[in-house]
């Protein structure tokens, strides 16, 4: 696994491999900024999904029976939103 951390005008380095090493690179504001905008429009996704699935289920739970086709719209529902993202 990867971890990067970015702030203006610093430089970011990426660990992805122990042996190998550092790669340094510098990030300007503007590339911080979009970083960031991409993470909330990633954040946003998810959190839409989870509503989706929650409401979803609270009305499952309340019935005996849920038919293939509305687990199957509920999927396609939740893949479409998450491929949107």
């Amino acid at each position: 696994m990867s971890c990067v951390t970015f702030s203006e005008g610093t430089r970011a380095s990426e660990d992805s491999d122990p042996g190998r090493e550092r790669e340094e690179t510098t990030m300007t504001g503007t590339q911080v900024a979009e970083l960031e905008q991409d993470k909330a429009v990633h954040d946003d996704v998810v959190a839409q999904a989870i509503v989706i699935i929650d409401n979803a289920l609270s009305q499952m739970v309340r019935r005996e029976l849920v038919s293939a086709g509305e687990v199957s719209d509920l999927l396609l529902d939740v893949r479409n939103l998450l491929t949107r993202g």
